[in-house]
């Protein structure tokens, strides 16, 4: 392995793990916010805890999992610091760093080819942005109006305890169900 391969796995290796280091916390923050009723329903109905987390808990997450991609990938993308730091040869900079050393140059009147790169640098950002978004649109708008999920098709157990108990007229005065 070349000095070159080996400076693009430093670069890895830190973008992984400050990514990971970053998102754990972003993705406490939001598993903290699924109500423990839902897992409590699920194992009520028999599921094991890996159902759990893949029939509810991931489906729910889709749009944290969404955000933590798109800020890893655009965070990656666009470092310009920690690159110009670790990788100096010509053949391995990034897009990033190679569009500065470009324009920076004492003589340098390229400013349409930097205009250029910089298009190219956005392009894949934005098309990554365009096809998650949906993800994002659909996580904000899923508790809108039905909540996290749809209590008629995920909790069986819930349904028959409350169809098959018998309320007093007066108890059935204070009881309110809602779907």
């Amino acid at each position: 392995m070349n000095k070159g391969e080996m400076s693009h796995w430093a670069l890895v290796l830190v973008y992984s793990s400050g990514a990971i280091i970053t998102n754990v916390l972003v993705a406490k923050g939001f598993f903290d916010t699924i109500p423990k009723s839902l897992e409590d329903a699920a194992r009520m109905d028999g599921a094991s805890h890996m159902k759990v987390f893949l029939s509810i808990m991931i489906p729910l997450s889709k749009p944290m999992l969404t955000y933590a991609s798109l800020m890893i990938f655009n965070g990656c993308f666009v470092d310009f610091i920690f690159a110009d730091l670790v990788l100096r040869t010509e053949e391995t900079r990034t897009l990033a760093v190679g569009l500065f050393r470009m324009v920076n140059q004492s003589n340098s009147t390229e400013f349409t080819l930097f205009a250029a790169g910089a298009v190219l640098v956005a392009l894949p950002v934005t098309l990554l942005f365009i096809f998650l978004q949906r993800f994002l649109v659909d996580g904000l708008t899923a508790g809108a109006s039905k909540g996290y999920f749809d209590l008629r098709s995920h909790s069986t157990a819930v349904l028959n305890s409350i169809k098959t108990t018998s309320f007093s007229e007066e108890q059935e005065s204070e009881v309110e169900v809602v779907f």
